[in-house]
């Protein structure tokens, strides 16, 4: 979890609704997420 953030996938190319909290645009969470699973194992 991100402390502080919204309630929301960052993502730099879209923005989310103000009520749905910060979303950070440096973080692309969708590209960290793959890097972590990539990495393991099959």
């Amino acid at each position: 979890s991100v402390h502080g953030g919204g309630h929301v996938l960052a993502q730099p190319d879209y923005r989310f609704p103000r009520i749905l909290g910060k979303s950070d645009p440096e973080l692309d969470a969708p590209a960290e997420i793959w890097r972590f699973f990539s990495q393991l194992p099959r």
